[in-house]
């Protein structure tokens, strides 16, 4: 499978472009949530929160346009990640590169991982807005509550680990306002491929999916 890393700057309006259109990691929780009727999820079928995120990818392939949700919390992820990527480097002893988009299967599905670690690792950062889900995250028990309970960014981490051929990620929140000690918290996860083939079928799926509304939508005009 041919793989294009694009030197990207994340978070600029090239980076925005780059995905448009495409099933990314952090969003590809969605084709993940299986339908609620029993038939439907027997014979296979996407649920309909996958079909409204297909939809989504192609709405933005038809016009171009690609509404991006910005809001407060958004920002202060973005202020706050270098500062826990220094201290993750810090405490951990590793060393992040950075990273572009990396284009999976073309035209089609990609991910941006918020860092590389040596020639096996990853990294996903979360800043949490709200202090409390800081200490939520802190709780975590073990991977398999954390997929459990946080089913987006375990499936983000997986795409992430897939996209670049790496085989564990640390997790990372970081909450700059919590006593000494308490700021950084770490989970390894190992990249499970079991679930990195689900995922694979998934956007096989949705993808097929989407060229069936692109038959239907041409025929309708």
């Amino acid at each position: 499978m041919s793989k294009i890393i694009l030197p990207i700057e994340q978070y600029s309006q090239e980076w925005f472009n780059s995905r448009r259109g495409k099933f990314t990691s952090s969003n590809i929780w969605n084709l993940m949530v299986e339908p609620k009727e029993k038939t439907k999820k027997d014979n296979g079928e996407l649920s309909q929160t996958s079909k409204d995120y297909v939809m989504q990818k192609l709405s933005e392939r038809l016009t171009g346009i690609k509404r991006e949700f910005n809001n407060e919390a958004t920002a202060y992820g973005v202020e706050y990640e270098p500062k826990a990527i220094a201290v993750y480097e810090l405490h951990s002893g590793n060393k992040v590169d950075p990273t572009g988009y990396i284009e999976c299967i073309e035209n089609i599905y990609g991910g941006t991982p918020d860092g590389l670690v040596g020639t096996d690792g990853s990294i996903q950062v979360k800043c949490p807005f709200e202090p409390k889900n800081h200490l939520y995250f802190c709780l975590t028990e073990s991977v398999e509550h954390f997929k459990r309970k946080y089913r987006e960014y375990y499936w983000q981490v997986q795409s992430d680990m897939f996209v670049s051929d790496r085989q564990w990620c640390d997790f990372i929140s970081y909450c700059p306002y919590m006593p000494s000690g308490k700021e950084l918290w770490v989970m390894r996860i190992q990249r499970n491929d079991e679930d990195v083939q689900k995922l694979c079928d998934a956007i096989g799926l949705a993808y097929r999916y989407m060229m069936e509304l692109m038959e239907k939508l041409n025929k309708s005009f």
